[in-house]
């Protein structure tokens, strides 16, 4: 089913087209044990509560990419990850709900195995492979060698590029900047910081040409594996790929977020969980009872524990959590013990 996204439409004068996986917004919640911990007022903007396949950031980027694949007819969906991909297990339960053919490539070789997201992964129905290529363009060319005997079968795919960097995906956070606006507004809180995981860089890219939470909120946008000068290049891409759907829009007169890119928590590299990030994520599940991955927001969230430490309480931070968690059933779990 189609509807319009009446949040983007009322926000930004652009009538977008939304394939209905979102249910209003996400929560903004206050995290009381370990603000009480870190000494700063927490707050935590909870994507990981989407309501499709488990969660995650990804769920506001397929709203818009899948609405309109949809509205253009498009019957099968490619797109390619690591190999325990947020982004691919998001995209084969929103195919699941929209009733459309889904393909994945995950980079790297199967052990055989299907744990964390590849089990959710095959349960959601899509047809999984594994690449053994060493970089990203190789997976790539496989996703585009697929489209293209879908469309010799009288198919009409979409492939989504790795982690849903299109325009439309990259807006859909500028949106969502939008919705935490209010939402503070609302809190009659102004953070200090918002700070979130980076990978491709479309979800931080997308917040920058949103409002500011606040009159000296800065965006912190913390790199899982990217070196912060290559990162730079690649946001600067996603931003003037979706400048166009900002422009003349009620979003120009708002002021953006000052940004901030941060490579010092990356550690060995991607999917290398760091001592800090195991840290970060032990305290969360310890304090709070929430879940977050070692890839991803694990690092970002030691990056928000290492800001608290230079705020005090009258400092709102907030946590955008991405979601992530389902990786956290193919570790180790002695990684976690202690």
């Amino acid at each position: 089913m189609i509807v319009r996204s009446g949040g983007a439409s009322s926000l930004t004068g652009h009538l977008l087209a939304s394939a209905g996986l979102m249910h209003g917004p996400t929560p903004l919640e206050y995290w009381p044990r370990l603000s009480h911990l870190t000494g700063s007022k927490i707050y935590a903007k909870r994507d990981d509560l989407s309501r499709i396949g488990l969660g995650g950031n990804k769920i506001r980027k397929l709203d818009l990419i899948l609405g309109q694949a949809l509205l253009d007819g498009v019957d099968a969906v490619i797109t390619v990850g690591g190999a325990q991909s947020n982004h691919c297990r998001q995209t084969a339960a929103a195919c699941a709900r929209l009733g459309l053919r889904c393909v994945l490539y995950l980079q790297g070789q199967s052990d055989g195995k299907a744990l964390g997201n590849v089990m959710l992964d095959f349960l959601f129905g899509a047809e999984v492979h594994f690449v053994d290529a060493a970089s990203f363009d190789e997976v790539d060319l496989c996703a585009m060698q697929r489209a293209e005997e879908f469309r010799a079968d009288g198919l009409r795919p979409l492939v989504v590029p790795l982690g849903g960097g299109t325009a439309l995906g990259t807006w859909s956070f500028a949106v969502a900047a939008e919705e935490l606006s209010q939402q503070c507004l609302e809190l009659e809180i102004s953070p200090k910081a918002v700070v979130l995981a980076v990978g491709t860089g479309s979800t931080v890219a997308g917040l920058s040409l949103g409002p500011a939470s606040g009159p000296e909120a800065e965006l912190v946008g913390v790199s899982v594996s990217r070196p912060r000068e290559v990162l730079e290049v690649d946001v600067a891409r996603c931003r003037a790929e979706a400048a166009h759907l900002k422009s003349g829009t009620a979003l120009d007169a708002r002021a953006e977020p000052h940004l901030t890119l941060r490579d010092d928590y990356i550690g060995l590299g991607y999917t290398r969980p760091t001592e800090a990030g195991i840290h970060a994520v032990r305290t969360l599940a310890r304090t709070e009872g929430v879940l977050t991955d070692l890839t991803y927001s694990g690092k970002a969230l030691a990056c928000l524990l290492d800001l608290a430490k230079d705020s005090d309480m009258t400092d709102v931070l907030v946590f955008w959590h991405t979601g992530g968690f389902p990786e956290l059933f193919a570790r180790d779990s002695e990684l976690l013990e202690g």
